[in-house]
């Protein structure tokens, strides 16, 4: 490295993405550098600064000249029907409790209390001291266990995010540049769990109720209920196992989706699913099944980390298990990539 010139400027503390980019570390001393990593220290650098995320930006809010407080000017979401209700009864009840008041009915920002994307919400009088019961603004899924019911848009958010490439990030981005304030982290990727669950079973349902109907179709093409319905399959891997030659003595895929579908009808429904997976945040990425001192609960990981990811034998019969446990359906190979 080049001789760093002698410091003779005033402290600067840089922000997290500026000093990863023009800041260099050599020997404990921190050097500005030029675009070929060169020292052209010109002042004494402090260590970086907080690292600014703008996913958790919210869009500015200006006050309004009426001395509006902002959370009165952003974009909500509000059942329509529930909303009126709310107003109706406001205005009814305010009449009643101050017949003279002609202060203007608001949101009592006290009472509210957000639900991701939706709101409990309270009105008040800017003038007399009326407040509304609180109301739910939003429709809720109905559940048998017990606590807070759920609120169906923030279901369907999930449901919808589960069809498409697209993320609670991205979503909490596109809220935020909408003027929605978006749910947090935690409360999405708690909903998405109990989305995700459900899917599962039911796809799960869906799969079998398919299978036991490949039989009926049989019979009603004129062919022998005891007929062998033709399938096939194939796997898939998050990384091309070949990509890893030469490169890493471990396999490159962690996870693989084995997918079998029925070639009774020109549709090809799947009919079964299995998939292996080696990665568990819970236990530190990678984890060896049946060890001793393997602890972790619910564990994602459903095979060890020394299994070939590659076995596709294992993963057809895994399906096998699953086809073969109706007990009412014989299964005649076509073709298994």
């Amino acid at each position: 490295m080049n001789e760093a010139p002698t410091s003779a400027g005033k402290y600067v503390r840089f922000d997290a993405s500026t000093y990863d980019s023009i800041v260099m570390e050599e020997d404990g001393v921190l050097y500005v550098t030029d675009e070929d990593r060169r020292a052209i220290l010109t002042t004494r650098i402090l260590r970086r600064g907080s690292q600014h995320n703008p996913e958790e930006d919210i869009l500015p809010l200006e006050s309004g000249s009426d001395g509006e407080v902002p959370e009165m000017r952003e974009m909500k979401l509000f059942h329509c029907e529930k909303l009126e209700n709310l107003f109706y009864e406001g205005y009814s009840e305010h009449l009643s409790f101050s017949p003279g008041c002609k202060g203007k009915l608001i949101f009592d920002d006290r009472g509210e209390i957000k639900k991701g994307v939706c709101y409990k919400e309270k009105l008040c009088c800017k003038k007399c001291k009326y407040v509304s019961s609180r109301h739910e603004l939003y429709d809720v899924v109905q559940s048998s266990s017990r606590g807070a019911k759920t609120a169906a848009p923030n279901i369907g958010l999930q449901v919808g995010l589960s069809h498409t490439p697209a993320g609670n990030t991205d979503l909490r981005h596109i809220l935020n540049c909408a003027g929605i304030q978006a749910p947090s982290r935690r409360v999405m990727q708690s909903t998405a769990n109990k989305v995700i669950d459900k899917t599962v079973d039911i796809n799960k349902a869906n799969m079998k109720s398919i299978r036991l109907g490949l039989k009926k179709i049989n019979s009603l093409k004129g062919l022998d209920p005891e007929t062998p319905i033709l399938i096939e399959g194939d796997a898939q891997y998050n990384n091309r196992l070949g990509s890893g030659v030469g490169k890493t003595p471990f396999q490159p895929a962690t996870q693989a989706v084995n997918t079998v579908c029925e070639n009774v009808t020109s549709e090809k429904k799947i009919i079964s699913v299995s998939i292996l997976n080696k990665l568990c945040k819970k236990c530190g990425g990678y984890t060896v099944k049946n060890a001793k001192n393997h602890t972790c609960i619910n564990c994602t990981a459903n095979i060890a980390i020394d299994t070939s990811i590659g076995d596709e034998e294992l993963m057809a019969s895994m399906c096998m298990e699953e086809i073969l446990a109706d007990n009412q359906v014989k299964l005649f190979w076509s073709n298994f990539g």
